[in-house]
């Protein structure tokens, strides 16, 4: 199952560079997510982001369970434009549009577990 969601994130990633002009989100965790095993922490990459400047699509992949997160997106005056809760453990992708006024929005990704900040210029 692994193999496959591998080879799905691989495929998907090398769709949209041949297709669409995606922006990545630098998503910077505030709370690390506990483990029972030692991870370096080189290595640990719960989520990524991209935003498609041509159709205006956030998409955000959890490469690990960081369980129920609230996802929000806020514009430059602390209004919430998007929010929802996603349940990480059975969906690994979240896609959502972004406003079309231009500006700069805060993304914010939490949960028990996680929580984790990006910011998007348009």
């Amino acid at each position: 199952m692994k193999k496959l969601f591998a080879f799905v994130c691989v495929m998907m990633f090398l769709q949209h560079l041949v297709f669409a002009d995606e922006t990545p989100i630098s998503i910077k965790s505030t709370k690390e997510q506990e483990a029972e095993t030692p991870i370096f922490r080189s290595i640990i990459m719960n989520v990524t982001g991209f935003y498609d400047t041509e159709t205006g699509v956030v998409s955000l992949y959890f490469y690990q369970s960081i369980g129920d997160a609230t996802v929000s997106l806020t514009d430059e005056t602390g209004a919430v434009v998007y929010s929802r809760i996603v349940d990480t453990e059975n969906s690994d992708m979240l896609e959502f549009p972004l406003p079309e006024q231009s500006g700069t929005y805060m993304l914010s990704i939490i949960s028990a577990t996680y929580e984790g900040t990006g910011s998007i210029v348009l």
